[in-house]
């Protein structure tokens, strides 16, 4: 139910004759602002109070441009008004206090704040050099970024802020950000300098920026720090003492002596700033040096009758703009409805792209779609393609790139996280050759509302960093994104990839061919050989759309296996189920093994927790935790595996 507020009895008695602004509750009392003259019958200038008792008391304020926002102050009421230049009133009973006499004109104001008992302002001050001040005893310029901000709120114990743009620095990223205290920033640029007078010109003419390159943060933390498509990084680290380093990259040393391979030593107290961080490269050797990459929209798996979208990435990682190149993209004869918006040459099944040119260190991509028709693919069937560039270059190794799906039935889910090798038809674990050393992943996510535009997602995938990987490389997405990568303390052995898609305005759900509502980010680890085969490597991502809550991607399970040795046997040579499901106590298997043949049982963690040879139908598991396992068991014929579940 609503009830009027105000003594009168009549409609016109209960409410503002005009607009209001801003509400606030102070000491039981109800205060508003905004453009009006009258407040519940009773005459009140822009500014009016609501008693406990729900009587309306005028409040004079000598400003005629109208209330924008009411705050508390030290529990007093704090008055933003709207005249040409903006005034701050501080009410202590029926006296006012003006505080923005002490700001030197021309200046700006767009909302205020109280935090930590201190008033906050933000917009535009001191001849354009702070966009946020705050006031104790006077106003204090803060050491923040100076960017639009046209709102300040609170939100449980933080101080955030709304920008037109997009934040970096000491604000957290994305046009959204929490303001953060007792920490320093550090910045700067990977640039190839092109004139040589060792300093960053912000000219692209001259100086040639490195976009998606990474400086390593050491200390207190280990942090890896990408480049934008300026070449610019910046982090908030909080305070201590850091050592910055370029994490190098192929055909590209450091341009000594106009720049150091290490800032060593670098001291960041609150709210410090060192943002000439910068690292000059010349090139090794001279050439093109073109990277080719196919990501597929909806991960490793197609299915049948739905349109698949498939995204080309290719890079100059040389020394030299190229011009005059292609791409080719060689795919399966039984694929239909082959369409590009890049508008290729397309000759039976291949499709031929031109590249007119392409700066050192720049990276573009391109889309095709297709369709696995149920007519021509059945489930379990795979289709593969080849994107490549006949471009020879400094390096032949990465011209080519191949992508293998297989054919499944139905439709994609709104979160995914895929795996290659692919596992074997009934098992739950991928093979990875221990000669070949990579995994390949990719996160694939679709907005599957049907009226609501998702505006930003954020991916995040923790990683065993410390003991496994050795080496992360992004191999493509559906989107322009950031990264950042993190490592955990030592002792935890983990590292966090945060992928960040701004702007990214997926649309709502249309139908199933519809592919604009997708997107996908790519990625391949390494691992350390000298780890043992059998090691199991276990895997998943969290994917958050705009407010909502994360969403977990499905587990991945890979195992380090010799496959040119004993374990190159055939996978999954047997379809049916090796027991019943679940577990109470035994295993039954519902097989006989007419060879010699062991078994592994690995929890969900990737540990073993027991194995042995299988001499009877049965295997003692009592005194094992419940949860789920997975039992793989192996001989001459092969390796199959079956996930169960202990009760």
């Amino acid at each position: 139910n609503f009830n009027r507020c105000g003594s009168g009895t009549t409609a016109a008695n209960t409410g503002t004759n005009g607009q209001i602004n801003s509400m606030l509750v102070l000491n039981d009392t109800l205060f508003i602002g905004g453009f009006f003259t009258k407040a519940g019958g009773v005459n009140s200038f822009n500014l009016a109070a609501l008693d406990n008792n729900l009587s309306w008391k005028a409040i004079s304020i000598s400003s005629t441009g109208g209330v924008a926002k009411l705050t508390a102050y030290q529990n007093n009421l704090a008055i933003l008004t709207l005249d040409a230049y903006p005034r701050i009133y501080i009410r202590s009973g029926s006296n006012y206090q003006v505080l923005t006499t002490n700001l030197s004109t021309p200046y700006q104001i767009t909302d205020i704040e109280e935090y930590n008992n201190e008033l906050w302002a933000s917009g535009s001050f001191f001849s354009g050099s702070a966009s946020i001040i705050k006031y104790s005893t006077g106003w204090n310029i803060v050491s923040l970024p100076v960017i639009s901000v046209y709102e300040l709120f609170k939100f449980k114990s933080g101080l955030y802020l709304v920008s037109s743009t997009d934040i970096a620095g000491s604000l957290r990223i994305n046009k959204m950000a929490q303001i953060v205290f007792g920490q320093g920033r550090i910045s700067g640029h990977i640039y190839l300098d092109g004139n040589h007078n060792c300093r960053y010109d912000n000219n692209i003419s001259i100086d040639k920026p490195f976009s998606n390159k990474y400086i390593h943060v050491s200390g207190l933390e280990n942090l890896n720090i990408a480049t934008d498509s300026n070449g610019f990084y910046s982090a908030t680290i909080p305070q201590g003492t850091y050592s910055i380093s370029l994490v190098k990259f192929k055909n590209w040393t450091i341009d000594s002596p106009c720049t150091r391979s290490i800032y060593s030593n670098v001291t960041l107290n609150a709210n410090n700033i060192f943002d000439t961080l910068d690292f000059s490269l010349k090139a090794i050797a001279i050439g093109t040096d073109i990277k080719i990459n196919i990501t597929p929209n909806n991960g490793f798996t197609s299915h049948r009758d739905l349109t698949e979208e498939y995204t080309v990435t290719y890079s100059n990682n040389g020394t030299q703009d190229l011009s005059n190149a292609a791409v080719k993209v060689v795919f399966n004869k039984k694929l239909s409805n082959f369409t590009s918006s890049q508008t290729p040459i397309v000759n039976g099944n291949e499709a031929i792209w031109s590249i007119p040119f392409l700066a050192v260190g720049q990276k573009r991509s391109l889309t095709f779609t297709a369709k696995a028709k149920a007519d021509s693919f059945a489930v379990n069937d795979k289709v593969d393609f080849i994107a490549s560039s006949a471009l020879s270059d400094l390096d032949n190794t990465d011209n080519a790139d191949t992508l293998v799906q297989r054919i499944a039935q139905g439709s994609a889910t709104p979160v995914m996280k895929d795996i290659y090798p692919l596992p074997g038809l009934t098992d739950s674990f991928s093979l990875v050759s221990v000669a070949k050393n990579e995994i390949s992943y990719l996160i694939h996510f679709e907005n599957t509302t049907l009226t609501d535009t998702i505006h930003n997602i954020i991916v995040i995938d923790t990683i065993d960093v410390n003991s496994s990987i050795q080496y992360i490389q992004e191999t493509g997405s559906s989107h322009p994104y950031t990264t950042k990568l993190y490592s955990c303390p030592a002792a935890m052995g983990k590292g966090v990839i945060v992928w960040t898609f701004s702007n990214i305005n997926l649309p709502p759900f249309e139908n199933s061919d519809d592919v604009t509502n997708r997107g996908h980010i790519g990625f391949k680890i390494q691992f350390n050989t000298s780890l043992p085969l059998g090691t199991i490597i276990k895997n998943r991502a969290y994917v958050i759309f705009d407010y909502y809550d994360p969403m977990k991607t499905n587990i991945t399970y890979a195992k380090i296996a010799d496959l040119n040795g004993i374990n190159s046997r055939p996978v999954s040579y047997n379809t049916e189920p090796i027991c019943a499901n679940p577990v109470n106590n035994t295993i039954i298997l519902l097989k006989t093994f007419d060879t010699k043949t062991t078994y592994r049982l690995i929890n969900a963690a990737g540990a073993l927790v027991l194995d042995g040879e299988i001499q009877s139908k049965t295997i003692d598991v009592k005194g094992l935790s419940t949860g789920i396992y997975f039992l793989m068991v192996e001989n001459e014929k092969g390796i199959i595996s079956q996930k169960i579940i202990i009760n």
